[in-house]
Formats: C-alpha cells, structure tokens, sequence
C-alpha cells in the first residue's frame, strides 16, 4: 500500500468503527447467515479533508506546502487496493472462506460519496481496529496541546450530546487558563471526533 494510503485508510477504519458504533450491532448469527454485507457511505471531501488533516497534524507539518499531499488519487489507490485483496477465513469446525477485503465501491458524482460495500464476516475486525486506530491518534494528536484533549475528554465522558458553552468554559476553568474554547472546539471537528455546530451558546457534539 503506497504511504499516502496509509491516513485514508486510518481514517476510513474509524469511519466504519463510529457507523458500526451508532448503528445496531451486528450479531454472531447475522455474520454466519443471512446477513452477507454491510455498506458505508463517505463524502469525498469528508474522508479527504480528514485524512489530510490527521497526516499533517501527526507530522507536524501545519502551515507547509505538504498539507495536500494526499489527494483523490490516492483515495481511489486505496479502493482499488482494498477491493483485489483477498481474505481467508476458516471458522472453527467449518470450511474455509474466502472472500475480498472489500467487496464493492462506487462513487455517486451527484453527491460527491462513495458507497462502500463490505463482507460482514470483517464487521468486528474493522470495529476493533478503528477503535484501537483512533484512541491511538486522538491520544497522540491531542496531547501535544492540552488543551485539546482535556475538552474532548470532558465532552467524552460527559455522555452528553448537548452542552452550553459557558458550562463548559466554567466547568474547566478555560478562561483562566486564557484557553478559547471555540477555536478548540473547531479542531476537534476538522479532525472528525466531534460533530460540532453552534447554535448561539450552545455546542452540540457527538
């Protein structure tokens, strides 16, 4: 996999962890029967803008002429690499399985996304490792400014989907550590672990 590929990809294992996440779980008995599939729907720009924002932070590399390195091309390479990569599986006590790593993909030039289609049987690696990829690059990205993670640990454990401004200013004490809590809020979004939308003083995240 060229090395360009590499943040798509992490980006897009946290995309399926996150859908997987919201949606209903997929049981034993679906992946083993009736159930053959799942698919996911990514905007170009969203899995564009992401992966070149997780890149560049991870690399320290803000504010340099590197920041579109990764471009649709290498979005496409990643499909392409994904969909002709074959996976054996063999379930104990049954035979073995074999099946592609992706088993679909088409990109709708209406909407600007892609429809991803994947064999269900992976449904719980692919949940496993974006969960593991994004503790991993939150806890690496956000540390460099504590600020960071110390909101999105607070809007974490809060359980919470709604919060007031101010309530979270106060509850943490932002301003008088001279921290603004709108612009950290604005990079939690652009690196896609928030939703993040003002509606006067109130922030609504999730």
């Amino acid at each position: 996999m060229p090395t360009a590929c590499r943040f798509p990809f992490f980006v897009l294992c946290m995309i399926i962890h996150n859908h997987l996440s919201s949606a209903c779980p997929i049981t034993q008995n679906e992946c083993s029967n009736h159930i053959s599939q799942f698919s996911i729907d990514i905007k170009v720009q969203d899995w564009l803008s992401r992966s070149r924002v997780a890149f560049i932070d991870f690399h320290n590399l803000r504010n340099t002429d590197k920041t579109t390195l990764i471009t649709v091309n290498h979005l496409e390479a990643l499909l392409t690499v994904m969909s002709t990569t074959l996976v054996a599986y063999v379930p104990y006590s049954k035979k073995r399985l074999n099946f592609s790593f992706l088993n679909s993909f088409t990109l709708s030039k209406t909407s600007q996304s892609y429809t991803l289609t994947f064999p269900v049987v992976l449904s719980p690696l692919l949940d496993a490792l974006g969960d593991f990829i994004q503790e991993c690059i939150t806890e690496k990205l956000l540390k460099r400014r504590n600020s960071n993670f110390m909101v999105y640990e607070y809007l974490k454990r809060s359980g919470q989907s709604s919060h007031k401004v101010e309530d979270i200013n106060n509850d943490l004490q932002l301003k008088s550590l001279n921290i603004r809590l709108m612009s950290v809020l604005t990079g939690l979004s652009q690196q896609g672990l928030i939703s993040f939308i003002c509606e006067g003083k109130r922030a609504t995240g999730e």
